[in-house]
């Protein structure tokens, strides 16, 4: 987990954009000592959203094959969610 100051954001944009980017996770921002935001290399973030969309289309997927429906195919999931 890497934390910085806020204060970093403020006067030195650059290094936490390049810290973001070198390790494709979070940046935590305290602001008195104290959590306050949460930055992320935008690529990163995106490919985190899609990995956590398809987890949940596989999710329904799953549900409705324990139940007995298979109106989701998993191919149909994976062509729109990873494609």
């Amino acid at each position: 987990m890497i934390i910085r100051p806020s204060t970093l954001m403020r006067n030195n944009y650059k290094e936490i954009s390049k810290l973001a980017k070198k390790t494709k996770g979070p940046i935590y921002l305290t602001k008195n000592g104290k959590g306050d935001l949460m930055v992320m290399d935008i690529d990163a973030f995106v490919e985190r959203e899609n990995l956590i969309n398809f987890h949940e289309k596989l999710l329904i997927s799953e549900i409705n094959h324990t139940s007995g429906n298979h109106e989701i195919p998993l191919d149909k999931i994976k062509e729109k969610w990873l494609s």
